[in-house]
């Protein structure tokens, strides 16, 4: 047990260091007051931190296990892979104190706004199905809902439905209509977040990132880019004032992936021969590669664009580089014998490397 000796010199209540104590704490021990409140708030904030687990990630789905969604092991993970559906509110006098892991929130007012303040603001809330989402904001008051610091987004997008019915289109519409409404709730009612991770999985085909391979005399700008289906609803986070921090990522196929698609969609008639000669599998093959080639560049530039669009930076800066990775494809598109390399420095450095 710590022993302290009280200050009796103005010299020694101005030490830093030491077990000095000044009078007033001393009576306040001896009182058997609680002296918490008159800490500065950063030794309070890392009481707060030995209560509640610093950069705990709070799931609000079930997300796959690939890629940057892989756990790490020193991290606390918390998920909820249902609605919050039905539950039941408890009092502070009826929880039990002696196995409750919040009970410092029931403390006093003082205690509760800043542990709840500290809570939500320290921990990454991933969202996933809007339905989950939807729970979220409408059962966490608007008080707490202001804490939160840090969001991390997931969607998978549908594909283009099979059946060329009116009432699929329409499905298909009613979802991409109640993600763009929920991106807007998101930024409505978390005016404070400043940390922001969006994960998209593109469920339909490559070209909604990379144009079609069999026309050559496409036309594409910054309105046109931000305008597609499943970029213009993440567009609205650029409204949020505080956000500093964005990592935007695009789940890419797979290189068998893009292979297969080449082949299926029979992109290989649109490649000139010389004398109308009919290419082999082998070559055939090494166009597929090619072009999965610059899909992966074109995945890549995407991602650093809608990062940039969503951090507001200025027009021209925000697709330059992808427009410039979509020129040099669209040439290549008109001289698929040549190698990538040949059109985009960049690719000629990765070939290298």
């Amino acid at each position: 047990m710590l022993r302290f000796k009280v200050a009796a010199t103005q010299a020694d209540r101005r030490k830093t260091k030491g077990n000095w104590i000044i009078k007033s704490q001393q009576r306040a021990i001896a009182k058997g007051e609680c002296r918490f409140f008159s800490l500065p708030a950063e030794l309070r904030n890392t009481i707060y931190g030995f209560v509640f687990t610093p950069g705990a990630i709070i799931k609000l789905c079930k997300l796959p296990r690939h890629g940057h969604h892989k756990e790490e092991q020193d991290s606390l993970t918390i998920r909820f892979d249902k609605s919050m559906g039905n539950y039941s509110r408890k009092s502070g006098s009826q929880t039990k104190w002696e196995n409750s892991v919040s009970g410092i929130v029931l403390v006093n007012k003082q205690a509760h706004e800043e542990a709840i303040a500290y809570l939500y603001g320290s921990c990454t809330f991933t969202f996933c199905p809007a339905k989950s989402t939807w729970a979220f904001l409408h059962e966490v008051s608007k008080k707490n809902l202001e804490c939160v610091r840090s969001i991390s987004l997931y969607r998978e997008t549908k594909a283009a439905p099979d059946a060329d019915t009116d009432q699929a289109h329409e499905d298909l519409y009613k979802t991409d209509q109640s993600f763009a409404k929920l991106c807007l709730q998101l930024v409505h009612m978390l005016p404070n977040v400043t940390s922001l991770d969006i994960t998209l999985k593109l469920n339909g085909t490559p070209e909604d990132v990379v144009p079609d391979f069999s026309v050559h005399h496409l036309t594409y700008g910054a309105k046109q880019l931000t305008r597609m289906n499943w970029l213009e609803p993440l567009a609205v986070f650029s409204s949020l004032r505080n956000l500093k921090d964005v990592r935007f990522h695009l789940h890419k196929p797979q290189v068998a992936t893009l292979v297969r698609y080449f082949r299926d969609s029979g992109f290989e008639v649109m490649i000139p021969t010389p004398g109308g000669q009919i290419l082999t599998s082998s070559q055939i093959r090494a166009f597929a590669l090619d072009w999965a080639k610059w899909c992966a560049w074109l995945y890549r530039t995407m991602d650093k664009a809608c990062q940039r669009l969503i951090l507001r930076a200025e027009g021209d800066k925000v697709w330059e580089e992808h427009l410039e990775m979509l020129d040099s494809y669209l040439q290549w598109c008109q001289d698929p014998w040549s190698k990538p390399e040949k059109y985009h420095p960049v690719l000629s450095e990765t070939a290298k490397a």
